[in-house]
């Protein structure tokens, strides 16, 4: 959990006024405090019970995105007596517009470190040209090949949602002599 602010809540845990609530930063308490029956209070203590029956109680996040492609869809206030906790609920439903454009880019990374584009389209001119010796031609098919495997494993992961798409395991590897081939041009 990560500080993110400060509650003002009622004697039951309700919350009243959220000061800072701001991730990744630790915020000062607040300098002054309207309470619920007009008084106002300076550099208040955390826990002091005030004269509406309130107090001020740190707030904290509990939750953290599950995946880089879920939406917030609501937040909850818990309260456990001695603090409240703002937990963000995630929806189940991920953003596949989200997901397709980073499983992609992690796809078109892989691809492009082992082939840039440039030598990717050299390889196909040289292709139709037929300037490849048979035993590059073959490498050259093997590395088509590896292409469609890689882009077969890009859609499967972009299918499911699969938050370990970054994950070595996942992405075939391709040939050493595919590597060579490649690194020529």
């Amino acid at each position: 959990m990560q500080q993110i602010g400060y509650s003002l809540v009622d004697a039951k845990g309700n919350e009243l006024q959220a000061f800072g609530d701001i991730a990744g930063q630790f915020p000062s308490p607040p300098d002054v405090i309207r309470l619920s029956n007009g008084d106002f209070v300076h550099c208040a203590t955390l826990g002091e019970v005030f004269s509406d029956g309130s107090k001020l109680v740190l707030r904290q996040l509990v939750d953290s995105k599950p995946a880089p492609w879920f939406a917030s869809t609501s937040a909850t206030i818990n309260f456990d007596g001695a603090q409240v906790v703002k937990t963000i609920i995630y929806s189940t439903t991920p953003d596949y517009t989200a997901v397709a454009s980073t499983i992609g880019v992690e796809c078109k990374r892989r691809i492009y470190e082992i082939a840039s584009d440039t030598a990717q389209t050299n390889l196909i001119g040289n292709a139709i040209a037929g300037t490849l010796s048979d035993a590059d031609m073959t490498t050259y098919k093997d590395a088509v090949a590896w292409i469609a495997a890689m882009i077969a494993v890009c859609r499967s992961l972009i299918s499911t949602a699969d938050a370990t798409f970054a994950d070595d395991a996942h992405w075939p590897t391709p040939s050493d002599a595919v590597v060579t081939l490649a690194s020529k041009f």
